[in-house]
């Protein structure tokens, strides 16, 4: 293929990025969430192995866009250089296990207890996507669940020190975060919170 073919068949790296963020906010609503993305605030997150390899087959996908992507100026250039430093990254994070390996600090489980501090709560609205997502919370900790046993069998187990301690911070969400979260609403979705907390 000539360069001017490729030239014509390649597409920008604004285009390629702003796919990127659709794709990615459809795949991971937390994130989604976590950066003002509207439209996802009532969804989960898969947390198991297949969601994990569906996001990261994106990443690779995109940064092999990113090698053909034509750079429109300088701004653009930085972009796309910007974008695929950070794709390599995500992508050794998650070949080592560290984009979902359970910690104290940050893990895909305080990503369930988290997103919730960025939700808006102006309407009843905004308060039924609360209701959703606490509704949908113990699928995904189950998919993480599932997460983790894979990554033993596959040599990548967490510390026990951190499980002991994760176990203690959900314990104590569980007994009072989320049913202090719904106590701010009123009328009848409050009754759909309350529900959603006691099944978180």
């Amino acid at each position: 293929m000539t360069s001017a073919q490729t030239s014509q068949t390649s597409r920008t790296v604004d285009e390629i990025a702003e796919d990127y963020v659709e794709a990615y906010a459809a795949l991971d609503p937390f994130t989604a969430t976590h950066a003002g993305i509207a439209g996802h605030d009532a969804d989960s997150t898969d947390l198991s192995p297949d969601g994990f390899a569906e996001r990261i087959e994106l990443v690779r996908r995109t940064l092999a866009e990113l090698e053909t992507a034509q750079a429109r100026d300088a701004r653009e250039r930085a972009a796309g250089e910007a974008m695929q430093e950070r794709l390599e990254l995500q992508a050794e994070m998650h070949d080592a296990g560290l984009d979902r390996s359970l910690n104290v600090i940050d893990s895909p489980w305080h990503w369930t207890r988290e997103v919730f501090d960025l939700m808006p709560t102006d309407s009843d609205e905004q308060w039924r996507n609360i209701a959703a997502l606490l509704r949908r919370l113990p699928t995904a900790v189950e998919q993480y669940r599932q997460t983790m046993e894979t990554d033993i069998a596959a040599g990548l187990p967490p510390a026990r020190r951190q499980v002991v301690a994760v176990a203690e911070q959900a314990r104590r969400v569980a007994g009072g975060f989320f049913p202090e979260l719904v106590t701010a609403a009123s009328g009848t979705v409050r009754s759909e919170l309350d529900d959603g907390a006691r099944a978180a």
